[in-house]
């Protein structure tokens, strides 16, 4: 019996393009693996992903019909956007040394993001077939800094609660990062080295497929 491929589509800044990898793949190429591994079923897998991307210039990539046919016939989304309007805020807050960077960049990202999450819902909303959404998180490269968990756990407690609004689910990947930072992390510390991307390929995968509605609910690792 054939049985149609998923597709599955990345969404995201560096993080997604896969900076800081060996071969540029990130954790899609082994997210991938391990999805066909579970399911039992080919994956085709699309990528929309620019380095340095704000969450603010991500929603004009949305605008592209290209995009927005790949989600609209996408079965498993990634998303990774969010960290560039940080990074870009700290930059300021360097300069100005005016903490208020953060509340208003805080609140720009909590529009924007509810906005790409909505346009992925709306656009998703008449295809009448199951779908997953994951809304991947921020760790912390910069621990040293000493208002850096604040913002970030500020940050992603912002995608957790907008993800549980639309159909999705929050990849808290701050732990282990936090945990294996110098083993995780490139020379720079600010992006994931191959076993980083490996990591959040496994979170992924531990996630689940429930959303699917698959008969298969194996799981490769114990």
């Amino acid at each position: 019996m054939y049985l149609k491929p998923i597709v599955y589509t990345a969404l995201g800044d560096s993080l997604t393009v896969g900076v800081g990898a060996s071969i540029k793949s990130g954790f899609i190429k082994e997210y991938t693996y391990f999805s066909e591994r579970a399911l039992k079923r080919k994956i085709i897998t699309n990528k929309y992903a620019k380095k340095g991307i704000t969450s603010e210039q991500f929603i004009k990539l949305l605008a592209c019909p290209q995009v927005r046919r790949a989600i609209y016939e996408s079965d498993i989304i990634t998303i990774t956007i969010g960290g560039n309007d940080l990074i870009q805020a700290n930059r300021h807050f360097m300069r100005t040394n005016d903490p208020s960077i953060f509340h208003r960049t805080l609140y720009s990202f909590k529009q924007n993001y509810e906005f790409i999450l909505r346009t992925i819902t709306e656009l998703k909303s008449d295809v009448g077939s199951p779908y997953l959404i994951r809304t991947i998180g921020f760790y912390n490269p910069f621990p040293e800094l000493p208002y850096s968990d604040l913002w970030i756990r500020s940050f992603n407690n912002a995608i957790e609660k907008l993800s549980l609004n639309y159909h999705s689910k929050f990849i808290n990947i701050y732990p282990i990062f936090a945990r294996l930072r110098e083993q995780a992390l490139t020379f720079d510390r600010l992006h994931p080295n191959h076993y980083g991307y490996q990591l959040i390929a496994y979170e992924l995968y531990y996630s689940g497929y429930n959303e699917l509605n698959f008969n298969n609910k194996g799981f490769l690792f114990e």
